[in-house]
């Protein structure tokens, strides 16, 4: 079996790159180390070009959805990459997973973000779905949720502290941009852990910048239509109450991830939910209890019960929530800028592409164990500029390229577009493209193939 992927720009890998899966007979563990976690499938031991990264396919190490994880090697160095693989049956799929590519190029280069590598796409003809690759940086230490629930002790509340900040860093982030993109799945178990002991935030798959401003004027199939796909798209535990119920017209915007922070901060306090059983009463009315004589986190009961406000108008905004965590950290003497070394073992080890442990790696020079720092405060300002746009802006190309060739249908959407064009607006980007690609038969053949390329904009999110 051969397939064929082509990345959606060619710019920082050169006009005419594919991405290529061929089967890779009598693949074992061995030096890859993928005998250590994980479970072995089909896709176990191929090949994959995506971008100018070739990758040697490990074991599954998730899933969830339309979507499975694989650690992948890369086959010069052995480091390790995460690998999604995706799986889209209609325009609806189609669009969502180039929404989520398009929100991880935008984030790109924030320290508590996962980096986003390469994304490439193919259409199966016979089983009539377009499959998607999408690369990012592996988090060797792990999840979040892990961590925490077979600690042996509670944690101590400096440490709730530490962890908790990194998290709201991230949403941060997102939130600054212009218009805020939301993430709507916030949890322990999107939280992950890099060998230098840094918090990344993952899964986009929810994520959206679409905001509903429920009123009077809004009739009863809308409002089912809105809560159903609240419900598609979020985690019962952690849904906001404006999520279950449009009557009260309380706006659905990025307050929603504020909730779900209070849902986490509650978790990482007391390894249990608020709102365990999900129960949309509870939610509702915000019906929790914080477990009676806690004196361990009694610095955090006020910002849980502020987190978990009924109406969104009344809980903070994350910039506010981050002051309000900068000013505890400082009258309780803890370090926000320190990696969470206590949630390692002491002797806890990686691959052999990673640290041998995580103090190491936090020490490492560009292994990213650089500590963020506390940035001076200021007015939110939107479409913040990463480091990671500057590396790229000088390679984005004339033209960008589909292709058709084998006899097989390519899917051409653009997921690989660079962050200095995305911060600029996905309508721009749409001109740009539309002024740069040919879609008529003119535009040009694959060598060899006698087929046309072209480029479909239509699944560019807006």
């Amino acid at each position: 079996m051969v397939d064929i992927f082509k990345s959606a720009i060619d710019a920082a890998f050169g006009a005419g790159s594919t991405a290529r899966i061929t089967n890779n007979i009598g693949f074992g563990g061995g030096v890859l180390g993928v005998g250590s976690g994980g479970v072995k499938s089909d896709f176990t031991g191929q090949i994959v070009d995506v971008g100018n990264i070739r990758l040697r396919v490990g074991n599954q190490i998730a899933e969830g959805g339309y979507a499975l994880v694989f650690i992948a090697y890369d086959v010069k160095t052995n480091k390790e990459y995460a690998l999604k693989r995706l799986y889209a049956a209609d325009d609806s799929a189609k669009k969502a997973i180039a929404q989520e590519i398009t929100f991880l190029q935008k984030l790109n280069g924030d320290q508590h973000i996962v980096p986003y590598i390469a994304a490439a796409s193919n259409q199966d003809t016979t089983l009539r779905r377009t499959e998607y690759l999408l690369v990012t940086e592996y988090c060797a230490g792990g999840r979040l949720y892990e961590r925490v629930v077979h600690r042996s002790k509670p944690l101590e509340v400096e440490q709730v502290i530490q962890i908790f900040y990194q998290i709201c860093r991230a949403v941060k982030h997102m939130h600054e941009q212009e218009p805020p993109i939301i993430h709507r799945d916030l949890k322990v178990e999107n939280c992950l852990l890099t060998s230098a002991g840094f918090i990344q935030l993952c899964d986009f798959g929810s994520a959206t910048t679409k905001v509903y401003l429920p009123d009077e004027t809004w009739t009863v199939k809308k409002r089912d239509y809105v809560e159903d796909e609240m419900t598609k798209v979020t985690t019962p535990m952690y849904r906001a109450p404006e999520m279950l119920d449009t009557y009260n017209n309380h706006p659905i915007n990025e307050q929603v991830d504020i909730w779900a922070l209070g849902c986490l901060l509650y978790y990482l306090c007391f390894i249990n939910h608020p709102f365990e059983d999900s129960a949309k009463l509870r939610i509702l009315n915000a019906k929790y209890t914080i477990p009676a004589n806690n004196t361990r986190y009694t610095v955090l009961h006020d910002l849980i019960r502020t987190l978990l406000q009924i109406d969104p108008r009344q809980r903070p905004t994350i910039h506010t929530l981050v002051e309000n965590i900068e000013d505890l950290a400082i009258g309780n003497d803890v370090g926000l800028n320190e990696p969470l070394l206590f949630l390692f073992n002491p002797n806890e080890t990686f691959s052999s592409t990673s640290p041998s442990n995580p103090a190491a790696a936090a020490a490492a020079p560009g292994g990213g164990g650089n500590a963020p720092t506390i940035p001076p405060r200021a007015a939110p300002a939107g479409g913040s500029t990463s480091s990671f746009s500057a590396g790229v802006s000088s390679y984005i190309p004339s033209s960008i390229k589909g292709i058709n060739t084998s006899g097989k249908s390519w899917m051409k959407n653009i997921l690989d577009t660079s962050s200095k064009v995305i911060t600029e607006g996905v309508q721009q980007v749409k001109q740009t493209l539309a002024t740069n690609v040919p879609t008529t038969s003119t535009a040009g053949t694959s060598p060899g193939s006698g087929h046309h390329f072209e480029v479909d904009l239509s699944y560019i999110s807006t």
